[in-house]
Order: C-alpha cells, then sequence, then structure tokens
C-alpha cells in the first residue's frame, strides 16, 4: 500500500482512516503536531515527531527538511514541551550527498540539546549504512540514536557492535516488507520456558 500513489493521495482524506491513526498521527502540519503535543505536556507524557516519505527531488529537499526540523525543535522548546525528533536520513539527502546529510544531523543534535535526535531506520537496503553513519555521529553528539528493527535477523549482532559507544537503541517493529532470508516474516509466539532446580 505504502508503494500505491492512488493510495498515498487518497487513504489520508478518508474518515476512517484519518480516525485509525488519530492517536499516533494527529496531524499532518508542524503546527498541528505541536498543538497536539501541547496537550500531553500536562499528563508529563514526551512526544516524538518524525515527518512520513523519503522522496526527495534535489538536494535543496534535503536542506528544507533539516531547517524545518530544526524550527520545530525551537517551537516545541519555546512552548515548552519534552520533545524528541527522528529523522530518515535519506529525507536529509542521504543518497545525494552523505557528508551534507551529517552536517544535518549535527545541526539538529546541536539544536536539540538534551533532547535526542533519532535516526530512523529504514529498509534493509540502508541498515549497513545507516549504522555506520550513527557510530560516526555519536563519536561528537552523544545526544543522537538510532532505531533498529527488531525483526530483522542481523539486529542483535548489531547492537553487540554499537555497545561499546553507549548507544542509544530503540527498536520498533519495522514497516518494510523483507524477504525472509533476512527478516522474520510472522511474529512468534511467546511461550515462558519451564525450569527445574534441583
Amino acid at each position: 500500500m505504502s508503494r500505491n500513489q492512488w493510495m498515498r493521495r487518497h487513504l489520508p482524506n478518508m474518515w476512517f482512516a484519518r480516525r485509525a491513526v488519530r492517536r499516533f498521527m494527529p496531524g499532518e502540519t508542524a503546527t498541528e503536531a505541536l498543538d497536539a503535543a501541547a496537550k500531553f505536556k500536562e499528563t508529563g507524557t514526551a512526544v516524538l515527531f518524525t515527518r512520513l516519505g523519503e522522496t526527495l527531488t534535489g538536494i535543496d529537499d534535503g536542506d528544507q527538511t533539516a531547517t524545518d526540523y530544526k524550527t520545530l525543535l525551537s517551537e516545541a522548546a519555546s512552548r515548552g514541551l519534552s520533545a524528541e525528533v527522528s529523522v530518515k536520513l535519506t529525507q536529509l539527502g542521504f543518497d545525494l550527498d552523505r557528508e551534507r546529510s551529517m552536517d544535518h544531523m549535527r545541526m539538529l543534535a546541536e539544536a536539540a540539546r538534551e533532547s535526542t535526535v533519532w535516526i530512523d531506520m529504514e529498509g534493509s537496503d540502508y541498515t549497513e549504512a545507516t549504522i555506520a553513519f550513527y557510530e560516526e555521529l555519536k563519536q561528537t553528539h552523544p545526544n543522537t540514536g538510532l532505531c533498529l528493527q527488531a525483526y530483522l535477523h542481523r539486529t542483535q549482532v548489531d547492537i553487540q557492535r554499537l555497545l561499546p559507544i553507549a548507544p542509544r537503541v530503540r527498536l520498533v517493529k519495522g514497516a518494510y516488507a523483507e524477504p525472509a532470508t533476512i527478516a522474520t516474516r510472522r511474529a512468534r509466539k511467546w511461550t515462558p520456558s519451564t525450569t527445574t532446580s534441583a
């Protein structure tokens, strides 16, 4: 569905779709997101802002995305909100200019001050490059974190790899259709182990 252009254009406007996602995606603009986050302030609930979509038409789009996230962080701080952002590297122009996207992430980490700036994990084609990017970024900006997809077979090894740099890791279910050779395709049913002691 995410790759169907008709669905992308029309589904967000259908009442049942808007109702289904309202709790997690309360709006499509920064103002709507900030207004929704302000309601959580009363309960002390932290919020995470993210912009959906991954397609750029040029490097200028990546520059604008970085600026928009920086503005969002500034607005959240001015409202006294406990807020973090989670950014897809491809939105910052990672495919077009890796170093420029690194500069953007460093700028956002500095703008966030004490809160965490998360790197969203994308499809498995980006996993290795994203982890290497994070390893470099974390050296200078400790308030950065990385999302890892729990259903990829490699994730446990990736966490072990990152432990020496004291990572901030957020495990996510993962929203990409990956082949069974690299990912668990069906949720495993958990059963408690039984042990006996002498």
